[in-house]
């Protein structure tokens, strides 16, 4: 038996942004919520995630997800990335509340991925 493409889409996550529970909740967002990851290089609409193992400041896109999100924000080019993210737009009490957030060094990437 062989495994096509369509096989392994399914087993592949939908693109998300994980950030740590604590600065989830200071920011008014929640587990599942869209949001807006924005950067100089790019914007991208993600799931968010929450993530005891995501240190509090930063944002883990995984690389090569569906539609390269991270890729597209800047993600490989060996620099430190500046994100913003926006809360969905449906939410009022939160509207213009964006946090920004800096990527994570190298090594944390690295532990991470």
């Amino acid at each position: 038996m062989q495994y096509g493409a369509e096989q392994v889409r399914r087993l592949s996550p939908a693109p998300f942004v994980a950030l740590n529970p604590a600065q989830s909740a200071k920011a008014g967002l929640s587990e599942g919520d869209r949001v807006t990851v924005s950067s100089e290089h790019g914007t991208a609409s993600l799931l968010l995630k929450t993530d005891a193992a995501v240190q509090p400041g930063t944002a883990w896109v995984p690389a090569k997800l569906a539609g390269a999100p991270a890729e597209g924000l800047g993600a490989g080019r060996g620099e430190p990335i500046v994100v913003t993210i926006q809360p969905p737009l449906g939410n009022p009490e939160h509207a213009g509340s964006g946090i920004q957030l800096s990527a994570a060094t190298p090594a944390a990437q690295a532990v991470q991925d």
